[in-house]
């Protein structure tokens, strides 16, 4: 299992930057439905468990971080995915 973590900075405080996340995250349940199978919100986390990953995502005043443990075949790839995700969160957190 491979471990990811990504970090992007914002300056929305942690409210906005969590509003913004479960948004986006919400507009893609239905395309990640076949490969997640619980999703856990609080107040400025997520947890997320599915089919060959887990992990947590957290939003900071400053900044939001994701902590991922990669299966196979996920784990073959953690470069891609990390700027996939970087890009992903860079996106929802500027716009």
């Amino acid at each position: 299992m491979a471990k990811l973590t990504v970090k992007v900075d914002h300056a929305l405080g942690a409210a906005e930057a969590m509003k913004r996340l479960r948004a986006a995250a919400e507009a893609q349940s239905k395309k990640a439905s076949g490969f997640v199978n619980s999703a856990v919100w609080s107040e400025n986390s997520l947890h997320v468990e599915g089919k060959g990953f887990s992990g947590d995502m957290r939003a900071g005043e400053r900044d939001v971080t994701v902590d991922a443990d990669l299966g196979f075949p996920a784990s073959l790839m953690p470069m891609k995915i990390q700027k996939e995700a970087e890009n992903w969160l860079r996106g929802i957190l500027a716009g």
